[in-house]
């Protein structure tokens, strides 16, 4: 629930209890009670965790940015190793290459010409 909405439920139980007489007969006030309780106790730890899942999320994100930006630039050392023709790199490159998330080449297929 919104602040706006928790301010506004606070309030109607509020005069649940200073004015019981416009109760619904289909709600129970301990009913009430103890949805508003749970929700008045939950509200602060759920915002609580939602602030710490987006901290997480964000250094989740800048960790992999990181260590994207490393494996980036050891896999062009690698390249230019392989260009260079050195035994190991070429290994390496070849390994990294099926796995790197760049773009693939795109193979245009041979089109047959108009009759």
């Amino acid at each position: 629930m919104s602040d706006k909405t928790v301010t506004f439920v606070s309030k109607a139980h509020d005069y649940t209890e200073s004015n019981p007489e416009f109760m619904p007969a289909f709600l129970l006030q301990s009913d009430f009670d103890l949805d508003f309780s749970n929700v008045t106790g939950v509200n602060p730890l759920a915002k609580l965790a939602l602030s710490i899942a987006n901290n997480l999320n964000d250094i989740a994100m800048v960790a992999g940015s990181e260590a994207f930006f490393a494996a980036r630039a050891y896999y062009n050392n690698v390249k230019l190793g392989d260009k260079s023709n050195i035994a190991s790199a070429r290994t390496i490159y070849a390994e990294l290459q099926k796995r790197y998330p760049g773009k693939k080449k795109n193979v245009t297929p041979a089109t047959t010409p108009a009759t």
